[in-house]
């Protein structure tokens, strides 16, 4: 048998390594990207909280803050993560224990169906479809959400009728009221993080989550996606 000269194998062999290399390197995508797969979208998001849910005319946007407030959802009993959710809002924003999200159940704007899951990365939170939002219509293509931040039903004095949160509302919400939004994920879903830290926990907004990626009200989230 003929052999091959020592230059032909080593040039056959940088031609199979180069092209190894660069598959490893990952160039134009991560490992960890490619782990899992989503659909992406620019959607309306905006944030709410008890003030919001007692009835039209109480809330934050009204400016009309009374000693009342709900914690209630409209749609309770969703079944996640093994188990069935409860009536009131909260979460942590895991992907266990998702944080809630309001929008219109009648529109048909939404791609995401009631109790599904959907993941912010902007909050870096996961969260569930389990409230009802009038407002939140949505139009084909751009979906709207609001935000649960925090708060609770019961007497005066409790943390729903703290003039903080309806302020940590506005806060929150990106100046356009757009951000972007990961839906139909799969695969390694716990590749993306996670911040479970309260956007409200009682007396202060969680403007540290995670630093919002974002500047102030001009900043644009859109270019998450």
């Amino acid at each position: 048998m003929a052999k091959i000269p020592g230059l032909i194998i080593r040039v056959l062999s940088l031609l199979f390594f180069i092209p190894l290399i660069s598959c490893l390197s990952g160039n134009d995508t991560s490992l960890e990207r490619r782990q899992y797969q989503y659909t992406n979208e620019i959607w309306t998001i905006t944030f709410y909280g008890a003030p919001d849910s007692y009835k039209p005319s109480v809330n934050c946007e009204a400016g009309v803050k009374a000693n009342v407030g709900s914690n209630t959802i409209a749609h309770p009993g969703c079944y996640w993560n093994g188990g069935h959710r409860g009536k009131y809002a909260g979460g942590s924003g895991s992907y266990g224990n998702p944080l809630t999200a309001a929008s219109d159940f009648y529109s048909n704007n939404s791609p995401v169906p009631q109790c599904g899951v959907w993941y912010s990365p902007f909050l870096q939170k996961w969260l569930i479809y389990e409230d009802y939002c009038p407002s939140c219509t949505g139009k084909p293509g751009k979906a709207h959400f609001d935000v649960w931040v925090g708060g609770n039903g019961g007497p005066a004095g409790q943390s729903y009728n703290k003039p903080g949160l309806c302020q940590c509302e506005n806060s929150l919400t990106p100046g356009d009221s757009e951000a972007c939004a990961y839906f139909n994920v799969a695969g390694a879903t716990s590749q993306l993080e996670v911040n479970t830290a309260n956007l409200w926990d009682g007396s202060n907004c969680n403007m540290g989550i995670p630093q919002w990626r974002w500047s102030g009200n001009n900043g644009n989230l859109k270019n998450i996606c």
